[in-house]
């Protein structure tokens, strides 16, 4: 479903006395007009569910339609149901076929069906072609659902998605936020709560705003208000993505380490290098090996010593394993084919660390 008739979108939202804000008006009017999958990250209070059941009401206006809003839960998704309702339901009876609101179920004589659906009962997101799914807060929900359930509703149809959200950290939303930069099927756009007028006429300097700023985390109201992908609550070291992540490329003058935290589930291994500027020392990771689940210890071993035997990288390794972390078997295993000889471990428990040499 391609957004080039904007000029009738502007006469419906008229007709309907909508009058989106600033923050609104990239999800109606979207850069990349065939742009099928948008993701808005925005703050709370900005409108999302309002500006998302106006895009259904534009969609529904138009003949031989299918349109689902999806939300956590039957009640989540019933706050933008609701507002279709009453923007084509109510007073609008002779422009009916069938319609219940208990059911979240409208069916318009234009051959037009909008349904409320809820994230919380998968079994019922399947079978169905769509021309626009709504989904919203798509940050709470299991990238599962939108993986196997969602995702294929509207692939037969080429349908349109509008995954609507408050972010929470940097998870698989963020992931998908990316793929607005370079993919031209996906559109992101990040609003924060204050550009919405109607709530916040005084914007970032209204009373309601001030406060929060005030009286919460930078982060957690960098995220709640400010719509970024920036919470790291409990965190010891203020991390900031734009100022500590960059290229660094491996530089040979330098030295270089391996640090290893063992594990099946899921092992962690960095490739860093250290340099001082002036009394300040800065490590630089330039490699890794993560996310790998259910590695064995000499298979996380030969991963290390490919990654190694690219540039004659590590001339130390960092063994970081706590009391549930190495076994004994690891360290037979590693003494007994000396993958890794003369570098020094590090064994840490709750009472006192050792230092040995594999």
């Amino acid at each position: 479903m391609q957004e080039k008739n904007y000029e009738f979108k502007k006469k419906w939202f008229d007709y309907l006395g909508y009058k989106p804000h600033s923050g609104q008006m990239p999800l109606h009017y979207p850069k990349k007009q065939d742009a099928r999958f948008q993701v808005v990250v925005c703050g709370r209070r900005f409108g999302k569910t309002w500006a998302s059941a106006m895009e259904a009401t534009y969609v529904a206006s138009q003949p031989n339609k299918r349109i689902w809003v999806v939300g956590m839960s039957y009640k989540k998704a019933r706050l933008i149901f609701r507002e279709i309702w009453q923007r084509m339901v109510v007073g609008h009876a002779d422009d009916v076929d069938k319609a219940s609101e208990k059911d979240m179920y409208i069916r318009f004589k234009w051959g037009t069906i909008v349904e409320g659906m809820s994230a919380d009962n998968p079994s019922s997101l399947v079978g169905e072609g769509l021309d626009l799914l709504v989904i919203d807060e798509v940050a709470k929900m299991n990238k599962k659902i939108w993986d196997m359930y969602l995702s294929p509703t509207v692939a037969g149809r080429k349908g349109k998605v509008i995954f609507i959200t408050t972010p929470e950290g940097r998870n698989w939303i963020y992931d998908l936020f990316k793929l607005g930069a370079d993919d031209p099927m996906w559109e992101s756009h990040t609003s924060p709560s204050w550009v919405n007028e109607h709530e916040f006429p005084l914007g970032l300097n209204d009373p309601a705003i001030i406060e929060r700023k005030r009286n919460m985390s930078k982060e957690l109201f960098g995220q709640e208000f400010g719509a970024e992908f920036s919470v790291f609550e409990g965190k010891v070291w203020d991390f900031n993505r734009d100022l500590d992540t960059g290229d660094f490329p491996y530089d040979p003058n330098l030295p270089t380490y391996c640090s290893i935290d063992f594990g099946y589930r899921m092992p962690a291994v960095l490739f860093l290098q250290t340099y001082w500027d002036g009394e300040l020392e800065h490590i630089r990771v330039f490699d890794s090996i993560l996310h790998k689940q259910n590695i064995k210890t000499e298979d996380l071993i030969k991963m290390i010593k490919f990654k190694k035997s690219k540039k004659n990288r590590s001339k130390n390794a960092l063994f970081n394993p706590y009391k549930n972390g190495i076994s004994s078997y690891d360290m037979a295993y590693l003494s007994s084919k000396r993958n890794l000889k003369n570098k020094t471990v590090y064994l840490e428990n709750d009472s006192k660390k050792d230092y040995l040499a594999a």
